[in-house]
């Protein structure tokens, strides 16, 4: 597996949000990031964010998305726009549309991981519902500011896009 953080990242988006279009995708890069910029609690870079176990399901050894995310090329279109958004997420570029998130679950999802009971809900595409966790700030004891929040179920159509 590559190091390059654009093509761990690329392939952490793709295999998270392809299916949800260019917005979904830019949100998922959006966390990655968010997680990056609190490197005590996710890890120090791009890479290790991506890669740390049991954090992005498609990484995990038992996902059946582990075979198709290492061996997917530029000859997917989806893939090609994956790119261009980690490019844009590791030059800085990339808007953070999920308003802080550092972690996300599939709305599909019968019932919500335990963990959003110490988490601020901050956004949602239509596909996934995004979340900041909670941590008790050392300087206040209190849990962290709250995050925007807000609710929408805009979705790109199934036409892949160049606009990142």
């Amino acid at each position: 597996m590559s190091a390059d953080p654009v093509d761990v990242m690329a392939r952490t988006v793709w295999g998270e949000a392809s299916g949800t279009g260019a917005a979904g995708m830019r949100h998922v890069a959006a966390v990655i990031m968010n997680r990056v910029h609190n490197p005590t609690v996710w890890g120090g870079d791009i890479v290790e964010v991506c890669l740390s176990p049991n954090q992005f399901q498609v990484w995990n050894t038992n996902s059946p998305a582990l075979a198709r995310i290492t061996k997917v090329t530029v000859s997917d279109p989806w893939f090609l726009i994956a790119l261009g958004i980690a490019h844009a997420a590791v030059a800085g570029k990339l808007v953070d549309e999920t308003y802080g998130a550092d972690a996300f679950f599939a709305i599909s999802m019968k019932h919500p991981p335990s963990w959003t009971k110490r988490a601020r809900h901050t956004y949602s595409d239509g596909w996934h519902s995004f979340w900041k966790i909670l941590r008790v700030s050392q300087r206040s004891g209190r849990p962290d500011a709250p995050v925007h929040s807000v609710n929408t179920a805009e979705k790109d159509d199934a036409t892949p896009k160049a606009i990142f």
